[in-house]
């Protein structure tokens, strides 16, 4: 059984960036980003995330920590819906997650702290639904809700770190970290 956390496609999480920086080329800017990931893929749901993304946009401003969280989980939600299109595509059963589901945190909106006990009950159900299904199970890395369920993200990096929370909690054999970089590290 395999359990996937994804990260934003590359450049999203800076584009989403520059559009809480700079409101005037917010509408430029989503046109883009929207452009971008209808050209990797489409589906009923990503119209959806995309539709959700251009109204947190259109109220972004007064922009605050909590807006800016929200409008970067957008980057992880758009992966995790294209990479289970292109899994369902290839065939698989697919179930994707929404991570804020179960990524509980403090509400420290940009480095939010996970609540580890929080995230353990939540993940408490999923691990038998795991057990009794041959899916594989797609979410988001890098965000999670705080107790009151708003948006929340863990800062740069944070989706290796929720794979290893999400290893840790559903109790995994083995975590594999894929990175996109220039090169061969070691």
């Amino acid at each position: 059984r395999s359990f996937v956390v994804v990260s934003a496609t590359s450049g999203t999480t800076n584009q989403l960036i520059k559009i809480f920086q700079n409101p005037n080329d917010a509408t430029q800017e989503f046109k883009l980003l929207k452009e971008r990931h209808l050209k990797i893929g489409r589906s009923e749901r990503l119209n959806s995330i995309l539709s959700d993304l251009e109204k947190t946009i259109a109220t972004l401003f007064p922009a605050n920590d909590e807006k800016l969280d929200t409008l970067l989980a957008f980057g992880e939600r758009l992966s995790a819906e294209l990479f289970s299109n292109v899994l369902r595509q290839k065939g698989a059963k697919v179930s994707t997650l929404d991570a804020r589901n179960f990524v509980k945190t403090n509400s420290r909106f940009g480095k939010a702290e996970v609540q580890i006990e929080a995230m353990l009950k939540e993940c408490a159900s999923l691990q038998g639904h795991i057990k009794n299904t041959q899916d594989i199970f797609v979410t988001e890395g890098f965000i999670g809700s705080d107790l009151e369920g708003r948006t929340t993200t863990l800062g740069r990096g944070g989706s290796d770190y929720s794979a290893a929370l999400f290893a840790e909690c559903l109790k995994t054999e083995k975590v594999e970290i894929w990175t996109d970089v220039a090169g061969i590290y070691s």
